[in-house]
């Protein structure tokens, strides 16, 4: 039987500095479905010409299969968002205090680890992973 990998590194599939173009056939064969949407209304604090979001389902992180959507502005992954769920809140942030030690920021709505770079959100159960170029732009 295969251990269950609780690991919260960022897998290497998440690879901030590969465009779009690269990443999505690795989706295709990481994720167990892929949708691919164009985002109207950019929200993305660095205000790219473009952002576009790709959901994987079915992608194995943190001890489940979960869902993830990447954010890519102008082409670049930008921001990750992993769903989890509030029963497993308290487990996954001992797993993020084990890979990435204490938190810097702790607060009613976020634990933010690793210099910003993946943070537990609290209010809706998820993690959220950043791009170096995001990690200023969401203190």
């Amino acid at each position: 039987m295969e251990k269950t990998n609780h690991s919260s590194k960022i897998p290497a599939l998440l690879d901030f500095d590969s465009t779009i173009d690269k990443l999505r056939p690795k989706f295709r064969q990481a994720c167990k479905q892929i949708k691919e949407d164009k985002i109207n209304k950019i929200w993305l604090p660095n205000k790219p010409s473009e952002q576009i979001q790709i959901n994987c389902f079915g992608y194995s992180f943190a001890g489940f299969e979960r869902k993830f959507e990447a954010v890519f502005g102008d082409g670049k992954l930008q921001v990750i968002w992993v769903l989890t769920g509030k029963p497993e809140e308290a487990r996954i942030r001992r797993q993020l205090t084990a890979d990435w030690g204490k938190p810097e920021v702790v607060n009613d709505k976020w634990e933010v680890f690793g210099a910003g770079r993946i943070s537990l959100r609290k209010d809706k159960p998820e993690f959220l992973i950043l791009s170096d170029e995001m990690i200023p732009l969401y203190r």
